[in-house]
């Protein structure tokens, strides 16, 4: 079997697998790394609030979680 019959298959029957391969994605920016609150402007989106910078990223529009990788690291195992 092929890459594409596996995949094929893996769809038509509807068995997801995600394997290790792929990087894991940063559940908050989806991978884009920018502040997912200002879409990466850096500018607040609240017009009720007087402070001009996003205080989420605080106004540099790069995603607070990841750091603007876009990605996450798995955190160690913890023994016990």
């Amino acid at each position: 079997m092929d890459a594409n019959s596996v995949l094929r298959f893996l769809f038509e029957s509807r068995h997801w697998v995600i394997s290790e391969p792929f990087p894991p994605i940063c559940t908050k920016c989806h991978g884009s790394g920018k502040c997912p609150e200002c879409f990466g402007s850096g500018v607040n989106v609240h017009l009720n609030q007087d402070e001009p910078n996003n205080t989420k990223c605080s106004g540099s529009g790069v995603c607070p979680e990841c750091g603007g990788t876009g990605l996450f690291e798995k955190l160690p195992a913890v023994d016990g």
